[in-house]
């Protein structure tokens, strides 16, 4: 079923279905998926829609410090 006609940048994870995996967006290696959900997250702020995470593993390695004196963290989603 393909959902990103329902508003959502599908991402699914390097061993998520293959069905998943071929009607997605954006498809995570299963490396540092880190860059790959921030772009989801940029598609969306951009265009307007969610972020749709399939069942699955994502690898996260790397932590981000922000400037504003709250936690390190892998993924930060922006305010709108």
């Amino acid at each position: 079923m393909d959902i990103s006609s329902f508003g959502f940048v599908t991402v699914p994870a390097a061993d998520s279905a293959p069905w998943a995996i071929e009607a997605a967006e954006l498809v995570c290696s299963g490396g540092d998926d880190g860059q790959t959900l921030e772009r989801a997250i940029s598609i969306a702020v951009e265009t307007g829609r969610g972020v749709y995470l399939y069942n699955g593993t994502y690898h996260i390695e790397n932590l981000c410090e922000r400037k504003d004196g709250g936690p390190r963290a892998a993924i930060v989603i922006p305010r709108c």
